[in-house]
C-alpha cells in the first residue's frame, strides 16, 4: 500500500482498505456490461468501438475494457482484457488496445467495464480481517497500537 493512502490526524495516522490494484471481481458493483458491439476501427492506440445503443453515463475514461464471445446470446469465453478507455461518445468508446497486453476486439462480442478496482474498494467484508503491517525502511519505528471502526452497513 502506498504511504500516500494515509493521512496524519491529532497525531494518528487514517486510511481505509483498499483493493489491490489488478483486482477483477466480475461479482462487484463496479463492474458493468456496456453492450455489443457493432463496429471496430481505428488503430491500436485508438481503437473505435461502436455500440447500437446508448452508452450511459458510468463508463469512464480510465475504466478497463474486457470482451467476451457471444453465442446465441450467451457469453462463451472468459472476459478477454482489450485495453483502457482514453475518450467516449454517447454511442461508442475509444480504447488503447497497447496498455498491458489488450487486445483489438471482433464486431459481436460483448463489451464490458470495471473500474479501478484501488479506487472502488468496498473495505473488509465477513467476520474476520487478516493484514500485514511492511516496514521497508532501515530507521527503527515503533507501533503503539491498531484501531478500526466498524459500522452497519444498510444495503
Amino acid at each position: 500500500m502506498l504511504d500516500t493512502y494515509f493521512v496524519q490526524k491529532e497525531g494518528e495516522w487514517f486510511s481505509f482498505l483498499r483493493t489491490n490494484s489488478g483486482t477483477v471481481n466480475w461479482q462487484m458493483r463496479s463492474a458493468n456490461g456496456v453492450g455489443v458491439c457493432t463496429a471496430v476501427s481505428g488503430t491500436a492506440a485508438a481503437t473505435l468501438i461502436d455500440f447500437a445503443g446508448a452508452i450511459g453515463s458510468i463508463l469512464n475514461i480510465g475504466d478497463n475494457v474486457y470482451a467476451a464471445t457471444l453465442t446465441a446470446g450467451v457469453a462463451t469465453t472468459a472476459p478477454i482484457f482489450i485495453g483502457q478507455v482514453t475518450a467516449k461518445t454517447s454511442t461508442s468508446i475509444t480504447v488503447d488496445t497497447t496498455v498491458a497486453g489488450g487486445s483489438v476486439p471482433t464486431v459481436g462480442q460483448f463489451i464490458m467495464f470495471i473500474k479501478n478496482a484501488v479506487a472502488e474498494s468496498h473495505g473488509a467484508r465477513g467476520y474476520y480481517l487478516e493484514f500485514e503491517l511492511k516496514n521497508d525502511s532501515t530507521s527503527p519505528v515503533e507501533l503503539f497500537s491498531v484501531g478500526s471502526s466498524v459500522m452497519k452497513s444498510f444495503p
